[in-house]
């Protein structure tokens, strides 16, 4: 598209304090595709995680890894699914803002 950009992978805290970055990845790339090729989702892949942790994505992250959190798709959920994704959200606003 006539300029160069870069695909960051982030994660920070509730206190918006960066935790993990990755910039590998080209600005075309999708963020499931970014996310995967990181030494990161490979130790969460091969159970490195302690299984206490998860991450929350959103929806572009959709099944990535069993210890990712991603809210519901569809437009007509349960009160209980919106609900989570309400908080889902919340907790997804921090690295907006970070």
């Amino acid at each position: 598209k006539g300029f160069y950009a870069v695909n960051v992978q982030a994660i920070c805290d509730s206190q918006r304090r960066f935790l993990w970055v990755d910039t590998n990845s080209r600005g075309a790339s999708h963020d499931t595709t970014a996310f995967l090729s990181t030494k990161l989702a490979r130790a969460i892949s091969q159970g490195e995680l302690d299984k206490r942790f998860y991450l929350v994505g959103d929806d572009a992250y959709k099944a990535c890894l069993e210890q990712l959190v991603t809210p519901y798709g569809g437009a007509h959920l349960s009160v209980r699914q919106d609900n989570f994704n309400f908080h889902c959200s919340r907790s997804r606003i921090e690295i907006e803002c970070a």
